[in-house]
């Protein structure tokens, strides 16, 4: 599910403190 930080991230809040 990280592997897409950049289209999950619109989606998952969490995702962003990846990117």
């Amino acid at each position: 599910m990280k592997e897409k930080s950049g289209e999950i991230a619109a989606e998952s809040p969490d995702v962003r403190r990846q990117i």
